[in-house]
């Protein structure tokens, strides 16, 4: 489980938290003129001789025109998807195909004085050796668990 720089079982973390990543990116692109839009999905980006020139807005078709386009989608997804097959060399998509995408995992490891017992689901705890836990925050899904 987990990789680093190629090594697999070796876990990296992010000083300040995941959010710290996209916010040094934006800050970054901010101070260098780059105007960001965000709840806005993507349904193309434009090329035009071989080159990214654009993107088309999902749902109002309004193109947005810009000198560099950066996608944080997986690669299958950002050539594949977006992107008209005819403006990749069949070489490239090929190997775009055969990629492998791996999903994301989130581990966390806790010290507890005894088995937990979930607000909803009172007295559910059971052995470990029987029984998994998954707890979903509350802030996210109202404290619902999963068994």
């Amino acid at each position: 489980m987990g990789g680093v720089g190629g090594r697999r079982g070796v876990w990296g973390f992010v000083r300040g938290g995941m959010g710290a990543i996209p916010e040094a990116i934006s800050a970054s692109a901010r101070a260098s003129g780059a105007a960001i839009r965000t709840n806005a999905a993507v349904s193309k980006i434009l090329v035009e001789n071989g080159r990214a020139v654009g993107v088309v807005l999902a749902g109002t078709g309004e193109e947005i025109r810009a000198r560099l386009v950066v996608s944080n989608l997986d690669p299958k997804v950002t050539f594949l998807k977006l992107l008209d097959r005819r403006d990749l060399p069949d070489e490239f998509t090929a190997h775009v195909e055969r990629f492998r995408c791996e999903g994301t995992s989130c581990k966390i490891n806790l010290a507890l004085n005894g088995l937990p017992d979930f607000r909803c689901l009172p007295g559910c705890a059971r052995p470990a050796t029987s029984r998994h836990h998954a707890f979903v925050p509350q802030h996210r899904l109202r404290g619902t668990c999963l068994g």
